[in-house]
């Protein structure tokens, strides 16, 4: 490996705005006092049968989760991949400016560029230089090209599953919390009204409950939606590959238990 290439490993976390979320989360400083009321505390000890002292541990993890100081939005962004993909949009509009199109148009394939990984002050002038130039605009762009870093396009490694972070965390907080008040973690695969598959079951009522209490949203969560989430921590305490266990389970049929 070349020194310059080692310069780009590695990765940098970010928020990132507009990732796609299953609920409209209540996020501010909980200031480490927990997530729900006394009257949310003692609803869910009813409605659930569980201790107090159990519940209001729950509350500080949701309250963790969910605290606009956490740094659960945080994505990852590997610089390589960033540059990479700068590169792509680069060489596009180069491609568009030899073509004949508007100095307009070509700009427009800059859009979201950032120099952040720039090494130094004059490799960092070179995005704004190209941004702003009009007859050196290609050498602008052959120029970016050839210098790595001067331009990077930040996105996450894996937007397709970058969709909730925080959904995760309050999901894993309550499954810690079923498990250690002994509860089971069986389900029926019901279709809802819409012929949709969904997960029927006690932790599943659990977790839209309390999801229900620390969201804005209208609607209910679907145990479909965080299914995964729960597979996930069930194959973590069972040792197993997450995927793997997940696709052992049946689409419809009787409860599943473990």
């Amino acid at each position: 490996m070349t020194d310059e290439s080692a310069e780009f490993e590695g990765h940098v976390y970010m928020h990132f705005d507009g990732i796609k979320k299953s609920a409209e989360w209540i996020v501010k400083d909980y200031g480490g006092n927990g997530a729900f009321t006394d009257a949310q505390i003692e609803a869910l000890c009813q409605q659930f049968q569980m201790p107090r002292l159990l519940i209001k541990e729950l509350s500080l993890y949701v309250g963790n989760s969910l605290d606009s100081d956490s740094e659960v939005d945080l994505l990852q962004v590997t610089k390589s991949k960033a540059i990479a993909h700068a590169n792509k949009d680069i060489r596009r509009a180069r491609r568009l400016l030899r073509n004949g199109e508007s100095i307009e148009r070509v700009k427009e394939e800059l859009t979201g560029l950032s120099n952040i990984f720039a090494i130094t002050k004059a490799d960092a002038e070179i995005l704004p230089a190209a941004m702003t130039a009009n007859q050196d605009l290609e050498q602008q762009l052959t120029l970016l090209l050839q210098t790595p870093g001067s331009a990077a396009l930040l996105k996450p490694d894996h937007s397709p599953s970058a969709s909730d972070n925080r959904r995760f965390q309050v999901v894993m907080s309550c499954c810690y919390i079923w498990e250690d008040a002994g509860k089971d973690f069986g389900f029926l695969n019901e279709l809802d009204g819409t012929n949709r598959v969904d997960r029927v079951g006690g932790i599943y009522q659990f977790v839209q409950t309390v999801a229900a209490m620390v969201s804005t949203s209208k609607h209910r969560l679907r145990g479909e939606v965080f299914h995964k989430d729960i597979t996930h921590f069930k194959a973590y305490r069972l040792g197993r590959d997450p995927d793997a266990f997940l696709n052992e389970e049946p689409e419809f049929g009787p409860p599943k238990t473990g």
